[in-house]
């Protein structure tokens, strides 16, 4: 049956393969580049200035980043995979009402399905990982100079992350074939399935699988502080801090009771730093003119004196815990789907 399995998949996993082949080659081809690059990066940030330093970090950052898509079809790999290897692989039986005959065989459904789920399975895992080591290696200079980890888009292209989200999906297009009975419907919801759990993932658990770090910073310039005008509306908005690639799950500015600024405290602190054209939208940093920076930075001194940023971060040295554990999540929610499947398959399909 193993074979069998094999045999009726082979198409597949070789088409795979040679894609990986030709990922790999670019990836290796421009990968050394990229690492000559960087060390020459190292290099130049012994002697250089502040502006020099910066163009040496653009350089570098700016270059191949045509390759650095590639990191971004790794994203969706784990869902293309769900729809063209998961989905049809028990909805395509049924549809053609093929499983009769398989399953009236001397292999039982059970082991039928269980060999199916088993090779093809792997197979999804061991692409999805391929893929991922490549992508860590060759993106591993950027991430050294960037350090930002936990941030979404690279976290989910780094690691053993990739290995869960495929098995899910893989396990997923299954059981929504099962269901459906159908391969074009089970696709469907293969992928609005697997999207939207993802995006449940990241946005609401991811940041709270951790407690995160609070820290408190002093208001400064150096947090790119703004005024926001929008209509009768005044806030201040400010970028974010270097916190060393830490991954920031929250920012505000409060004073010691918790509070917010109003906005009306923000107009008397900031006087005459506010009056720029009405017509102007959005964030205004004012830099132009020593009035304007004598008036801005006073503005930063009157709100300082009474409010400070907290920040709540991941530390980019969770890195590690979070892949642990949202492998461990999805690959879990493989394992129950797969249960089902086959429990559904026992049970409920003549």
């Amino acid at each position: 049956m193993t074979w069998l399995a094999w045999r009726q998949f082979r198409p597949q996993a070789i088409a795979s393969a040679v894609l990986l082949a030709a990922v790999a080659a670019v990836l290796l081809i421009t990968g050394v580049h990229l690492e000559h690059l960087y060390t020459t990066y190292k290099t130049d940030i012994r002697t250089c200035n502040a502006i020099s330093c910066e163009g040496a970090r653009a350089k570098l950052l700016d270059t191949y980043q045509h390759v650095r898509l590639l990191g971004s079809l790794l994203i969706g790999l784990p869902a293309v995979l769900g729809l063209f290897w998961g989905a049809p692989l028990v909805a395509r039986e049924l549809e053609h009402s093929t499983h009769r005959l398989a399953w009236t065989q001397s292999v039982t459904r059970t082991r039928w399905l269980a060999v199916k789920l088993a090779v093809v399975g792997l197979a999804s895992a061991v692409t999805a990982g391929l893929f991922s080591l490549a992508i860590s290696w060759w993106a591993m200079p950027y991430d050294q100079v960037n350090a930002n980890h936990l941030s979404p888009p690279i976290f989910d292209q780094r690691g053993i992350v990739p290995i869960g989200y495929a098995l899910f999906a893989f396990a997923l297009g299954v059981t929504a074939g099962i269901v459906m009975k159908r391969t074009l419907p089970a696709m469907m919801a293969t992928l609005v399935g697997f999207i939207t759990t993802r995006m449940l993932t990241q946005y609401l658990l991811r940041p709270h699988l951790f407690a995160p770090v609070r820290k408190v910073l002093a208001i400064s310039p150096d947090l790119g502080v703004g005024i926001q005008r929008v209509r009768d509306s005044v806030k201040l908005d400010f970028g974010h801090p270097n916190l060393h690639g830490g991954w920031i799950t929250g920012q505000s500015l409060v004073d010691a009771q918790g509070h917010p600024p109003t906005a009306a405290f923000i107009r008397t602190a900031c006087g005459s730093a506010l009056r720029v054209p009405p017509s102007q939208p959005g964030s205004v940093r004012v830099h132009a003119g020593r009035a304007a920076r004598d008036a801005f930075s006073g503005c930063l001194q009157n709100i300082g004196a009474k409010y400070h940023v907290v920040v709540s971060y991941q530390p980019n040295s969770r890195f590690w815990e979070f892949q642990w554990a949202e492998t461990g999540l999805f690959v879990g929610l493989a394992v129950l789907l797969a249960l089902s499947c086959v429990g559904l398959v026992r049970r409920r399909l003549a």
